[in-house]
């Protein structure tokens, strides 16, 4: 059995769905017990997602896949970019205040 690292509602979903298919590489292609070992890489709220989902409705690993990425696609479109961090990035005389104001700038258009 392969240890998993646990999603557990936050962080990336793909690199999750990676990570599993790296590890279920070396077992059998079967859907079916690829649907039933995703549980075994959950946690917390990612858990309770999946044990509220009846999994014989999935004809195949993907089709789970692609529902876990479109439940957990929030966490991808929120995620901040290396650049956007370093465009707001705080100077050093301007302190945390100065830093916090042009972060509320950013986002007072959205």
């Amino acid at each position: 059995m392969p240890e998993f690292e646990k999603f557990r509602g936050n962080g990336c979903p793909e690199l999750h769905l990676k990570h599993f298919c790296h590890k279920m590489v070396v077992y059998p292609t079967d859907d079916k017990f690829r649907i039933a070992m995703f549980q075994e890489s959950l946690a917390e709220s990612a858990l309770h997602w999946y044990y509220t989902k009846d999994v014989r409705q999935y004809a195949t690993f993907k089709e789970l896949a692609l529902d876990f990425l479109n439940y957990y696609s929030f966490n991808v479109e929120m995620a901040p970019t290396i650049s956007a961090l370093w465009i707001l990035k705080m100077v050093p005389q301007g302190g945390h205040q100065t830093g916090s104001r042009r972060w509320l700038r950013k986002l007072s258009p959205l």
